[in-house]
């Protein structure tokens, strides 16, 4: 279930499961052998999961980001938004970096909603 796909000629590990409201969580998980197993639980049923492991791409979100690394990292998950034809995509980046949900955020124009907050349907 977890792919390898490249962006921008950057590798990214992909695991896309589920239909709905999509989710989107953005992590570095270079010790995770299968995302799917790993985060497959931690988010409501009944939705569209992607997961994005960055740590392919020399990204570690915790060790922090230099602008050219963020600016690379928004212009590669604007990619993958527009290749899946998302409308509205709720996205968690699990180091909390803020400044790169802020950048995604406004490269998305608005399609981007903060997790956990999703609306009540």
């Amino acid at each position: 279930m977890t792919h390898i796909i490249y962006l921008n000629d950057r590798p990214y590990r992909i695991c896309d499961v589920g239909e709905g409201r999509c989710i989107m969580v953005i992590c570095s998980a270079e010790n995770v052998a299968d995302l799917y197993e790993e985060y497959n639980g931690k988010y409501e049923r009944g939705c569209r999961l992607i997961v994005v492991d960055v740590s392919l791409s020399s990204t570690t979100l915790e060790k922090g980001l230099t602008k050219k690394t963020m600016d690379d990292l928004v212009n590669d998950i604007h990619l993958l938004v527009d290749i899946y034809w998302l409308d509205e995509v709720w996205i968690e980046v699990e180091s909390k970096v803020g400044m790169l949900c802020e950048k995604i955020n406004a490269k998305l124009h608005g399609r981007m909603r903060f997790y956990p907050k999703l609306p009540n349907e």
